[in-house]
């Protein structure tokens, strides 16, 4: 099986200028809408900056709706990219084979 490529950016790494490294920039109405981008984390509800528990997200089989802890629109930023290096971590093992 060949690698195959995800994502690639024509502008160097870290390069927070780039119009595709901007966050913030789309209305949550739009991402939850028209890109159905409700429930995008298991850490953190990015619409309404709450924390989320094990019980409290609605993947969960036994799925309690109640409000977690008020958190920074940076510390939300900073989990969500933490949560993303993680997740995306096993996939930077896979090369040639």
């Amino acid at each position: 099986m060949e690698p195959i490529l995800v994502y690639a950016t024509q502008n160097r790494f870290n390069d927070s200028s780039s119009d595709d490294m901007r966050f913030g920039d789309l209305t949550d109405s739009f991402l939850q809408n028209h890109l159905n981008l409700r429930y995008v984390s298991t850490l953190v509800n990015p619409y309404t900056m709450e924390l989320l528990s094990p019980f409290n997200h609605p993947q969960n089989r036994f799925y309690l709706p109640a409000p977690g802890k008020k958190i920074s629109k940076q510390e939300c930023v900073r989990l969500m990219f933490d949560d993303l290096r993680q997740l995306a971590l096993p996939f930077s093992f896979w090369g040639a084979i």
